[in-house]
């Protein structure tokens, strides 16, 4: 599986990765890097066991200022122990497979509901002992409305959010063909509400929420 086609993040997975409206943490610089403008201070990780013995890492960091919201983690896609063969009857010999997505990030609020952000990628492959390394550029946009009621749904959260991937296409060249990242299209919308209010232990009131998410992504050159 191509490393850029799959994001980092459990709440992203759960939800199927429609989260370009309202990812605020630091996976947003995967995902949307205009969410880093409201993740605060906050470090996320995750490692995942894949088929074949693969391993998927992410770890990343997202830092406040008075400039905004700055944003530093990496990808990793690696598998060891990938049997080559030059003939059918060769016994074979070990390679690996290591992709690592190296990235830096900067969200800030432009008004008060929209905010906009971008995302450096430094793309460093090892394919066998063919190595290359390739950057691009990812930018986006999210924007927030709250709403008091809207058709018998209180206390509504409106999400909107876009953004462009590989804007500046990465390129790599592992043998003798040079292979670009395709540039792709993302964009969401969503509304959160509240649903039911109940008194805890302490007598405060507890208010559950739900939320609808709807989103769309376009590869350039896919029908």
């Amino acid at each position: 599986t191509q490393l850029l086609s799959q994001g980092p993040g459990a709440g992203a997975a759960a939800l199927g990765g429609a989260v370009v409206s309202t990812v605020h943490d630091p996976t947003a610089l995967y995902w949307n890097p205009a969410g880093l403008a409201d993740a605060g201070g906050m470090v996320s990780g995750e490692h995942l066991f894949l088929f074949g013995g693969a391993r998927y890492d992410f770890l990343a960091l997202s830092v406040p200022s008075r400039y905004g919201t700055f944003g530093i983690g990496a990808i990793q896609r690696n598998r060891d122990n990938i049997v080559a063969r030059s003939a059918i009857d060769d016994p074979g010999y070990n390679v690996s497979n290591t992709q690592s997505d190296y990235m830096v990030g900067f969200g800030r609020a432009l008004t008060e509901h929209w905010s906009a952000g971008a995302t450096a990628n430094v793309l460093d492959f090892n394919l066998a002992g063919y190595k290359d390394k390739g950057w691009g550029l990812d930018a986006g946009t999210q924007g927030e409305y709250p709403q008091d009621e809207f058709w018998g749904l209180k206390r509504l959260v409106w999400s909107f959010g876009a953004q462009i991937k590989n804007l500046v296409e990465p390129k790599l060249t592992l043998m003798e063909d040079s292979e670009a990242f395709p540039r792709e299209l993302r964009g969401g919308a969503g509304v959160s509400f509240q649903t039911t209010s109940r008194p805890n232990v302490g007598g405060v009131i507890s208010h559950d929420r739900a939320m609808i998410l709807l989103s769309f992504r376009r590869v350039t050159g896919d029908s």
